[in-house]
């Protein structure tokens, strides 16, 4: 047993215990009169102990198990064999939710407090197989432990299920998208890194990690097939118990007890080989299909933001140039799916006689790449969108959206083919239903304005462009929050827009089918954050709700995780705009229950909302305070105050500066959270004078100013400006054209 997974617990506890059917005691410790709250983590944690006993066969990992429930736990979890440690938040219920959650379940965060206490409990639990009774050999390896943890916490245990391991796609799909973004970077990292310094095994604990080891690992079962993956990960469980592991171990133990697999060569796959490839190299390739008469010819790159920039010496891969064995599902209009492979060495042909355009690769994003066509292939596309879009099911045209807005972003597709391939969304006669999708649609238009400043002229045609395609969504939204009888939900019910009819969105109301999972929620905030910052009717609307839920609704000493009467999920943005909208006055409000509230969740929105005032001198005093060694902003209250200063129009002309004088300060306040400091500080830089700026700071020999977030910013940076330069103007023309033809 390695020294890290020891733990001693002493307290006043009490506790909830239960049993799973091999007798395992499972108990749930919190402080007294939480007992009524621990009974989903309960059943969780038995029902979790339970399937991946049976899962993997091993009944011996455990011979208890305890769960501990702390105020404000630092790390949010550590998977301490048999006493896991968890953040109150994470293991605490508020309340049993409905059996099939609605609305008002959803927007008091009680289903989706539900949805984190399964993931985290069961991420923990799968580190007792993974981590704690085979434990990696060293950090490098650590995706051993988080990449398998990450993926098995998108289980839905608890929640019906067809089969015992029932993967949450959604969740899973926005992990790995998350992954991509990061591992876009040139200064990105392979999974299995080399490590030799204290601060580079803190800085693995990162989204490479977690979210890119799981989609490998996703990949591996989608090409092994599931009973050969169960039968891998049990040998290797097996073969390895109380020992430690590199990546080689998993891949040969695998190698060892399944049944052939056909790899590119047409050979037996080399699971060993297979697996280095993706653990060995960063990055992942984009893969373009291009349609040549009778068959399709399909190609890969490495999907890059800079082509410019160097990676670092250590990570640089010579012997392949980045270059996969890529396996390519492809699917068409029938449904029907087959397995190909694209090499590292040449391009894959395949015939049409017995496919049916458009083929679509990748469908469900079992691989690890983005997928990309040539303009007929994305308008066959396009066309069967707007014919019938449900002819591909909502995680096929997540996938699509995401990929098309992701090689538009790099010059590899004109953002024309991707106002064309949205349409459909929101068509007149129906549009998209399904949230997934348009939460792609809502992250590829909110990376698109970030490019752009909101007050100059050529962002004014993207953001009606955006209202326009937004609209039938945020009006839904709207009248789900406020209903049809308020006076604004009246006026939104009114507005003249290409929408469905009137009764059916009431109807939806009554019914509330549609808000049934996390997905919806979290689409719905997504758009929100997104619609107040290109239309002030959005912001006029949390005005009201601030007016009513804080400022009236909170009076004295009270807290706002008890006083503010918003939906929980909303209250950011309500922090945020009602603090823009009304100035100083409620500015001055939030700024209080700031200060007296001690809920860590609800104190780190109140924080993002004081970043929104309309008065510079306040935004810097504020920033400033937070960086005072003796003031008492914990780290994520600090990150989420220079996010939300960032994205303030106000901080356009000095945040950068800002963070330059005083980035001492910064790093000794926030080591550990740089990263995302310095993305909001570079997030307002546009020119190349500002990049001089940044590089005099590497220069200077400062502490951390080395530090790979700066690469990785810079990089960022002047992949921004080379944007603006380049599709700036055509971008905002097109948008000007698609809004004329909305009209």
């Amino acid at each position: 047993m390695s020294s890290y997974l020891l733990a001693v617990f002493v307290s006043e506890f009490t506790y909830n215990e239960a049993r799973t059917t091999r007798g395992v005691r499972v108990r749930l410790w919190s402080a007294p009169g939480s007992e009524s709250q621990r009974d989903y983590g309960l059943k969780v944690a038995t029902t979790a102990l339970r399937t991946f006993e049976k899962y993997f066969g091993l009944n011996e990992v455990m011979l208890k198990q305890d769960l501990v429930a702390l105020e404000n736990f630092g790390s949010g979890a550590m998977e301490n064999w048999g006493l896991i440690t968890f953040r109150k938040k994470l293991l605490l219920d508020l309340a049993v939710p409905n059996a099939s959650p609605n609305i008002v379940d959803l927007l008091d965060n009680k289903y989706i407090r539900h949805m984190a206490i399964e993931s985290v409990v069961t991420h923990e639990l799968t580190h007792q197989w993974f981590g704690n009774l085979v434990t990696l050999a060293w950090w490098e390896e650590l995706w051993l432990n988080e990449g398998f943890a990450e993926y098995f916490e998108n289980l839905r245990l608890v929640s019906p299920a067809d089969d015992e391991l029932a993967i949450d796609y959604v969740m899973f799909l926005s992990g790995t998208e998350e992954a991509m973004q990061v591992d876009a970077s040139v200064r990105s990292r392979p999974i299995s890194s080399i490590i030799h310094e204290y601060h580079e095994i803190r800085k693995s604990f990162d989204t490479i990690s977690y979210k890119k080891g799981a989609a490998i690992i996703a990949m591996l079962r989608a090409v092994l097939g599931n009973k050969n993956f169960r039968r891998g990960l049990t040998h290797y469980l097996k073969k390895f118990a109380y020992k430690c592991t590199k990546s080689e171990n998993l891949f040969q133990a695998i190698s060892e007890v399944i049944d052939e697999v056909e790899g590119p060569n047409g050979l037996t796959l080399d699971v060993l080989h297979f697996g280095t490839q993706w653990t060995k190299m960063m990055g992942f390739p984009l893969v373009t299909a291009r349609t040549l008469g009778t068959r399709i010819e399909i190609r890969q790159q490495r999907y890059l933001l800079n082509t410019s920039v160097q990676e670092h010496e250590k990570y640089r891969f010579h012997r392949q140039e980045y270059k996969w064995d890529v396996p390519i599902w492809l699917t068409s209009r029938e449904g029907d799916t087959t397995l190909k492979w694209l090499k590292t060495n040449e391009p894959l042909y395949v015939k049409l006689e017995s496919l049916r355009l458009p083929v679509i690769m990748n469908p469900h994003r079992n691989g690890y790449y983005r997928q990309n066509y040539d303009s007929a292939a994305w308008m066959h596309i396009a066309r069967l969108l707007k014919q019938n879009h449900t002819v591909l099911d909502h995680y096929t045209r997540y996938v699509l959206l995401c990929d098309a807005f992701s090689a538009a972003f790099i010059g590899q597709l004109d953002y024309g083919i991707v106002f064309e391939l949205i349409r459909y969304a929101h068509a007149s006669d129906g549009g998209e239903q399904h949230r997934l999708p348009w939460k792609a649609i809502i992250d590829g238009f909110d990376k698109l304005l970030t490019m752009y400043r909101l007050e100059e002229e050529d962002a004014s045609s993207v953001k009606s462009y955006m209202q326009a395609v937004l609209f039938p969504f945020y009006r839904e939204i709207v009248l789900q929050l406020l209903g049809q009888e308020t006076e604004f939900g009246q006026s939104i019910a009114k507005r003249n827009s290409r929408l469905p009819p009137r009764e059916r969105i009431v109807g939806m109301m009554s019914e509330r089918k549609r808000w049934k999972s996390v997905i919806d929620i979290k689409a719905a905030v997504s758009l929100l954050s997104l619609y107040c910052k290109i239309e002030t009717g959005c912001s006029s609307m949390f005005r009201m709700l601030f007016e009513s839920g804080v400022l009236r609704g909170c009076s004295g000493f009270e807290k706002a995780s008890q006083c503010v009467h918003i939906y929980d999920s909303f209250k950011g943005i309500a922090y945020c705009q009602g603090v823009k909208e009304l100035g100083v006055a409620a500015f001055r409000k939030v700024d209080d229950l700031l200060k007296l509230e001690d809920d860590a969740d609800e104190k780190e929105k109140l924080a993002t909302g004081l970043g929104c005032v309309q008065n510079i001198t306040l935004l810097k005093r504020k920033l400033l305070e937070a960086l005072d060694m003796e003031s008492n902003y914990s780290r994520e209250e600090i990150v989420e105050l220079f996010g939300s200063v960032a994205k303030n129009p106000l901080s356009d002309e000095w945040m950068l500066c800002f963070c330059i004088s005083n980035w001492k300060a910064i790093y000794e306040r926030v080591t550990d959270s740089i990263t995302w400091i310095v993305k909001s500080c570079f997030s307002k830089v546009r020119s190349h004078g500002e990049v001089l700026l940044i590089k005099a700071l590497q220069k200077s020999g400062c502490n951390g100013c080395d530090h790979n977030a700066i690469h990785i910013g810079l990089e960022q940076v002047e992949h921004r400006i080379h944007w603006i330069e380049r599709y700036s103007k055509k971008v905002s023309e097109l948008a000007q054209s698609e809004l004329e033809s909305l009209r």
